[in-house]
């Protein structure tokens, strides 16, 4: 059935063809002939049918642009991404329901918000930098941010927007490219893992394309010991490091998986030995080299300094007439590979099972040897080292040296041989024997000398005493009590020396208490005085010892003579310790202080002044702190 236009339109139509007809009359006097009419009609008749299949050719052009529509209108809205519409503003024109679900909000909600509603702080100024730019520009552009998103994981997408110039504004889609970033993201810290173990090998590694022997990657170490960048290293041959590009080559083409030795150049043009390893993979069909390379440098000068010093303990073994002996464990038989065998005063063929050497030891000592052996074979120690007597040829026993270890083992780690070197110590051991007695004596002249020489100060105590008894002036009494002090304080270390088993060296846990003590014995009030005292335990050298307890016994006697005068009580804090071969000695008190005029140089007393002197013997140094009484600290290097 036909499909004709509506009345209305038909109406209008006529009207306007008659009005047109009867202008063109008037403007023209000649009336047109019956047959000038009929053709008029038939012409009308024919432009009738043809505006009425215009006609129907228009609304079934409708009907197909409806479909169309709604064709689109469906694509766009259950497309797998998000359309957005977006005003110069930022704000969301129109969306499909794709992107509005990606927003996770329903479509109307959505309409003239801020797009940048939904992206984070971090992201905003990318979005906004985007936005500008299509409006700009008028280009196309592209762009990778992550959405956030109330209640929902945070979502990577790539937005690719268009500027449109009938309405102005820019069509965006969006693309989940979540998974893709998570995979990105997971490359690059398999990379960044890879990399990190890549250039923790400590050893030089190479990645070479075979086929041109081109560098493509290096670690660190190779960096810092060839002295090359990165980047000059991704420019250059393995042929370029090489100082012998010809071996370099064929073992490149026949992919040598060990190269015991092979010499290369650093930049700076020194040349130094590898070891290197290496084997082959594929990547795109190309095969790649990975090796492996170790300066040996330290190893050939271990090598050769063990050539020489083996050669040198051949000839030792010579001079010294040493003996070299090996022994099978299971049979228990003896090889004595040197002719000093004869330092024993026997032939070789006297010793060729274990047994015959062990029944030369002397009885006091082949226990002990015994003992040693079985702890090598049992695994408990590694290698033995003894000394004992053997019966020699002449009918004498002489010291002999002996030390030995496993030098071949099974597949079950048990020992096969045992090897040794047997020393004749004869003549030392009887050096030894005289030295020690030696000792003992001198030991014996020095203790007896420490000893007169306390008796000796003893006796000028007792004389100064008697002196003191005799005098009237104060200050003169005062001045040989100082002496006496300064002599008992003395006594105190000779004392020590005399007790102690090293006579050149003295505790000063055993020493300085006992002088601090018999400081304060000499003043009445010592009761009235709070004593605090904190000692480490180490040996100082006699001579240093002298000095510093002639300073101890000043600075104490000093404190107690002037610090709390006019006071009924005080205190004294004495701490003496050593760190770092440092002696530090802190005297303490919370008395009346010293003048800001007094020091070590400037003193109206002799006692200061010696305390200077004596800290210059030290090589050391003394300084006074004045907060609340007076501090000084000592320090001196033992």
């Amino acid at each position: 059935m036909k499909k004709t236009l509506t009345n209305t339109s038909s109406t209008s139509l006529r009207q306007k063809a008659e009005e047109i007809q009867k202008t063109k009359l008037s403007k023209n006097d000649h009336k047109p002939s019956e047959i000038d009419m009929m053709r008029l009609i038939q012409e009308l008749e024919i432009h009738q049918i043809e505006l009425e299949m215009q006609n129907e050719e228009l609304l079934q052009a409708k009907d197909l642009t409806k479909v169309a529509i709604e064709r689109y209108s469906d694509l766009y809205n259950l497309a797998p991404s998000g359309y957005f519409t977006i005003s110069q503003k930022g704000l969301i024109i129109e969306l499909n329901k794709y992107g509005a679900k990606m927003l996770g909000k329903e479509c109307t909600y959505l309409i003239n918000k801020l797009f940048a509603l939904f992206i984070p702080d971090s992201e905003k100024l990318i979005f906004h930098q985007f936005l500008e730019s299509i409006f700009s520009n008028k280009t196309k552009e592209t762009c990778e941010i992550f959405l956030s998103i109330d209640n929902l994981s945070p979502v990577w997408v790539l937005l690719t927007g268009i500027y449109t110039p009938i309405d102005k504004h820019c069509l965006i889609t969006m693309i989940d490219i979540s998974f893709r970033k998570q995979s990105e993201l997971a490359l690059m810290e398999s990379e960044k893992k890879y990399k990190a173990l890549y250039n923790a090998i400590p050893d030089i590694v190479f990645i070479i394309d075979q086929l041109s022997g081109k560098i493509e990657d290096v670690n660190y170490k190779a960096i810092n010991h060839y002295g090359y960048s990165y980047s000059e290293f991704l420019s250059m041959l393995n042929t370029d490091v090489s100082a012998e590009p010809e071996k370099t080559i064929k073992a490149t083409e026949s992919i040598n998986e060990m190269i015991p030795l092979r010499y290369h150049k650093k930049k700076d043009g020194s040349i130094f030995p590898l070891e290197i390893t290496a084997s082959s993979f594929q990547i795109s069909n190309k095969t790649k080299i990975f090796a492996i390379a170790r300066d040996i440098t330290e190893r050939l000068n271990l090598e050769n300094c063990l050539k020489e010093k083996h050669f040198m303990l051949e000839m030792a073994m010579e001079a010294a007439n040493m003996v070299w002996w090996e022994m099978d464990v299971s049979s228990g038989n003896m090889n004595f590979h040197n002719k000093n065998i004869e330092i024993f005063g026997y032939t070789p063929d006297k010793f060729k099972h274990y047994s015959d050497f062990t029944a030369l030891i002397h009885s006091d000592d082949l226990n002990h040897s015994n003992k040693a052996m079985n702890s090598l074979l049992s695994g408990e120690v590694k290698k033995y080292e003894i000394e004992y007597r053997i019966l020699t040829n002449s009918g004498k026993f002489m010291w002999f040296y002996d030390i030995g270890s496993i030098s071949i083992i099974n597949s079950e780690n048990k020992p096969v041989l045992v090897a040794g070197l047997i020393v004749n110590i004869n003549d030392r051991k009887l050096a030894e024997e005289k030295i020690n007695g030696l000792l003992n004596e001198k030991e014996f002249i020095l203790k007896e000398v420490h000893h007169r020489i306390k008796n000796n100060m003893s006796t000028i105590d007792a004389i100064l005493n008697l002196q003191v008894e005799t005098l009237s002036d104060k200050k003169a009494i005062s001045a040989i009590n100082d002496a006496s002090s300064r002599v008992r304080s003395m006594m105190v270390l000779y004392d020590q020396l005399y007790k102690s088993v090293n006579s050149q060296k003295v505790s000063v846990l055993e020493y300085v208490p006992l002088l601090i003590k018999q400081i304060f014995n000499n003043f009445p009030h010592k009761n009235s005085v709070d004593l605090k005292i904190s000692i480490e335990d180490f040996l100082l050298d006699a001579k240093k010892t002298f000095y510093f307890g002639i300073i101890i016994n000043e600075l104490i006697t000093n404190i107690m003579k002037y610090a709390f005068i006019n006071r009924t009580k005080g205190m004294i804090n004495i701490h003496l310790s050593f760190k770092d071969n440092l002696v530090k000695l802190c005297i303490q008190d919370n008395g009346n202080g010293i003048p800001e005029s007094i020091d070590f140089t400037h003193s109206p007393g002799f006692g200061l002044m010696l305390i200077g002197l004596l800290t210059n013997q030290l090589e050391g140094c003394i300084r006074i702190e004045r907060n609340e009484g007076t501090k000084i600290i000592l320090e001196f290097e033992k």
